[in-house]
C-alpha cells in the first residue's frame, strides 16, 4: 500500500479537526499508510474537540511510523506558542505552520519517503479527490 503524507491544514481553521476525523476512520488504513504532517499541540486540541481516543505516535522519519488504525503517526513540526493561534483568526503563525506542512510533504514526496500524488476524478462515487497511484 502507498505511503501518503496528509497535511493538517490551517490550524486556525477546520483542517486539524477534519484530519483527525479522517484518521479516525478504518477505511483510511485500508487504502494507504497515512502519515500526518502538523503540530502536536494543534492535533491534541483537535482530538479533544472531536472527542476521540486516538493515540499519537510522534515520528522523526517514515521508518518510525506504525501505520496502525487507532494511532496517528505524526511528523511533528514545532511552532512557537501554538496556544496563541485562535480559531477563525488569520495569523502569521498559523500561515507559517500550514506552509511548512505542505513544504515538508513535498520534500518527502521528492525524496521518495512518501508517494508522489496525482489528481484523479472518481465519478463512480461522484467526487473528485487526490489519490496515490
Amino acid at each position: 500500500m502507498p505511503r501518503l503524507a496528509i497535511t493538517m491544514g490551517d490550524p486556525a481553521g477546520i483542517g486539524p479537526e477534519i484530519a483527525a476525523k479522517v484518521f479516525a476512520t478504518e477505511e483510511l488504513y485500508q487504502n494507504c499508510r497515512p502519515l500526518l504532517i502538523g503540530n502536536s499541540y494543534i492535533l491534541q486540541s483537535a482530538l479533544k474537540l472531536i472527542r476521540t481516543e486516538l493515540m499519537v505516535n510522534p515520528v522523526n522519519t517514515v521508518k518510525d511510523a506504525k501505520f496502525q488504525y487507532g494511532t496517528i503517526d505524526l511528523m511533528d513540526l514545532p511552532i512557537d506558542h501554538p496556544e496563541t493561534i485562535e480559531c477563525g483568526k488569520i495569523s502569521d503563525t498559523a500561515g507559517d505552520i500550514a506552509f511548512r506542512c505542505v513544504t515538508k510533504a513535498i520534500e518527502m514526496a521528492m525524496t521518495g519517503e512518501v508517494e508522489k500524488p496525482h489528481i484523479s476524478t472518481d465519478f463512480s462515487i461522484g467526487r473528485a479527490h487526490s489519490r496515490v497511484p
